[in-house]
């Protein structure tokens, strides 16, 4: 009976802990940042994400939207974002009454204010994602010179493997002063710059090369720099192996 007792006093932590992290168990306005998430996700996998300041704490996850990402701060009065690529919503919470200081939709992030003449976006990831066919996605840039002149190893194991390979630049660089760097390098690719959310939000971009594999539905954990060939052909085939085990990405 006690241990009954237990369990339905506990019930409403475990329910509460499928919407928030452990980590902020603590945040104020649960029940209405609570209410906000069911909008967007049922079953949220956190991510930790770069504190905006000391004290604060900040996680992210995608949604049951392809292409769509939610993060929670933990502000003494707390905000929820929701980021896609076409405007970022903004909820924040008064840390007294747990109503709204702020509940309005925003511009996108910044980098997609970006036009490029070739961009490799949520849609098109999406498409090959879609595809039986798995592929390795090569996020580079031209300020990292391990993801330059590595590119052709992971080219080498990914086609060795039956992937396609798709070099991908790093948003931040300047697509012509990139190619530049692929000349010192000699290397003939197509420069498509990243402009995909999912991603952007996946990969944390602060060092490079950042690789994931996709297909069959899924997405791969991300591959995090350089390997020799042998060490990238096994990370590759285990990741290919976990996401066969996973259901959807």
């Amino acid at each position: 009976m006690n241990r009954l007792v237990f369990m339905i006093l506990l019930c409403p932590t475990l329910l509460w802990a499928r919407y928030v992290p452990s980590d902020l168990s603590y945040i104020t306005c649960r029940k209405e940042i609570e209410k906000d998430l069911k909008k967007y996700i049922d079953n949220p996998d956190w991510h930790r994400s770069v504190d905006p300041q000391v004290n604060v704490k900040s996680f992210k996850s995608p949604t049951d939207t392809f292409g769509r990402w939610i993060e929670i701060q933990s502000f003494p009065d707390p905000y929820l974002f929701v980021f896609d690529s076409e405007q970022t919503y903004i909820y924040q919470y008064s840390s007294k009454k747990c109503d709204y200081i702020t509940s309005s939709s925003t511009k996108p992030l910044d980098f997609f204010k970006k036009k490029f003449k070739k961009s490799f976006t949520d849609l098109k990831l999406k498409k090959i994602v879609n595809t039986d066919k798995f592929s390795l996605i090569y996020i580079w840039s031209p300020q990292m010179t391990y993801s330059m002149s590595e590119m052709n190893v992971f080219k080498k194991v990914a086609e060795e493997l039956g992937l396609n390979f798709i070099p991908v630049l790093d948003y931040t660089q300047d697509p012509d002063e990139a190619k530049k760097s692929l000349s010192y390098y000699n290397m003939d690719i197509e420069i498509v710059s990243l402009q995909s959310l999912e991603l952007t939000m996946r990969a944390t971009l602060v060092h490079f090369p950042v690789s994931f594999v996709v297909g069959a539905g899924k997405i791969s954990s991300k591959i995090y720099g350089v390997y020799t060939n042998d060490l990238l052909s096994d990370l590759i085939q285990k990741e290919i192996s976990n996401m066969k085990l996973r259901g959807s990405k």
